[in-house]
């Protein structure tokens, strides 16, 4: 707001006080009894206002000059405080957090009544079915240059009936799976059904700090 934006608006104010106070004739500031009734022209008949309000023109251009500085003071404040960096980092940490409660509200949503997830994760020649009520924060244990397959609600149950549909493939402990036709068909099949499981992939950082995507 600039200074004679604010004068413009005492001005307008002034009017207005004007029409509303018709009968003062006399200046209300303490110790002060300036006489405010209009003046005359004589020759021109012009009618010249020597008050704002109830008060003379003396003491109202103090008033409107305090107002003045202390609307400039509080433009350069808020100024200040809006562009300093304690607020950016502030403001960065609400989106964050804005961001994150949007992905679980999302993860809510897309597990529905079940207690949590099974993927499918491709890791170098082999392909791991796990399960996790968590699955971001799982994925983050899996190396750089892991796939993710497919996700899908589901429970410890549906992780044994997996293990079990694709016995065949089994290499190593009860998780890990060759990748046959069979588990790579199955998990196209829960791609198709339950949509790109992209947004749940962990995103790696590098040591040079470059963001690297797991490719789908």
């Amino acid at each position: 707001m600039t200074r004679r934006t604010i004068r413009r608006s005492v001005d307008r104010k002034s009017d207005r006080l004007n029409r509303q106070t018709p009968n003062v004739t006399e200046c209300a500031w303490p110790g002060c009894h300036d006489d405010l009734k209009p003046f005359v022209h004589r020759a021109t008949g012009a009618v010249f206002r020597i008050r704002i309000g109830p008060l003379c023109l003396s003491h109202a251009d103090a008033v409107a000059d305090a107002v003045l500085e202390d609307r400039l003071l509080e433009a350069d404040f808020r100024h200040h405080e809006l562009n300093h960096p304690a607020l950016d980092a502030a403001q960065r940490e609400r989106e964050q957090r804005s961001r994150v409660a949007s992905r679980h509200a999302a993860d809510e949503r897309f597990r529905g009544d079940q207690p949590g997830f099974v993927y499918f994760i491709e890791v170098g020649e082999r392909v791991k079915i796990g399960y996790s009520v968590d699955v971001r924060r799982r994925l983050r244990s899996y190396p750089p240059g892991s796939v993710l397959l497919a996700v899908e609600p589901g429970s410890p149950e549906l992780e044994r009936q997996r293990h079990q549909q694709f016995a065949g493939s089994l290499l190593d402990g009860r998780e890990w799976f060759r990748p046959d036709r069979v588990i790579l068909e199955q998990a196209a099949a829960i791609r198709e059904r339950r949509g790109d499981p992209a947004r749940f992939a962990h995103r790696y950082r590098s040591k040079r700090g470059t963001m690297q995507k797991l490719r789908r």
